[in-house]
């Protein structure tokens, strides 16, 4: 219940979390005349967003002694805004997860932010990199900051650290 579960957010954090598969509800929303649960989900068709789950109901079969759906749901919120991300690990699973994503038209990426800047060349400069690392065997991170930052304007957003040949 909502009383409980506020906007159902922390019940999608859970289903996302523990990489639930399948949800069985074993009552009705409505029983006699008293509410039993209340609808955690977006009707079909529909996008709902839950806390920071988007939830997609995809499907819906009404049989006689029960309903099946079919959701999708995502989530990507590892990386703040005008920050830096708790784990590299987590961009680095993203960008493979975008590329493993079938092909259609043979077509350009389109890969955005909030402003244009920042999450969107960082995620492209790590494409370059990645790229760079598997074909040459070594990458030049440096130059190819540099290289963006003279064809970006404002491209560097948060100064996290710096290096030099001197400080290492």
């Amino acid at each position: 219940m909502a009383k409980q579960l506020g906007d159902f957010g922390q019940f999608w954090r859970m289903v996302w979390q523990q990489k639930v598969e399948r949800i069985a509800m074993v009552t009705n929303l409505v029983e006699g005349e008293k509410t039993k649960c209340e609808q955690y989900w977006p009707d079909h068709g529909q996008c709902k967003l839950y806390g920071d789950i988007k939830v997609m109901c995809k499907d819906e079969k009404v049989y006689a002694d029960l309903i099946w759906r079919q959701f999708t749901f995502s989530k990507f919120t590892a990386w703040p805004d005008k920050d830096i991300p708790d784990n590299v690990t987590s961009i680095i699973e993203f960008r493979q997860k975008v590329n493993a994503l079938p092909i259609t038209f043979d077509g350009l990426m389109l890969v955005h932010c909030s402003a244009g800047v920042g999450r969107t060349e960082t995620y492209i400069a790590l494409d370059i990199l990645t790229n760079e690392g598997e074909t040459e065997g070594a990458i030049d991170i440096p130059g190819c900051v540099l290289n963006m930052s003279q064809n970006i304007p404002s491209m560097i957003q948060t100064l996290v650290g710096c290096f030099t040949a001197e400080n290492g």
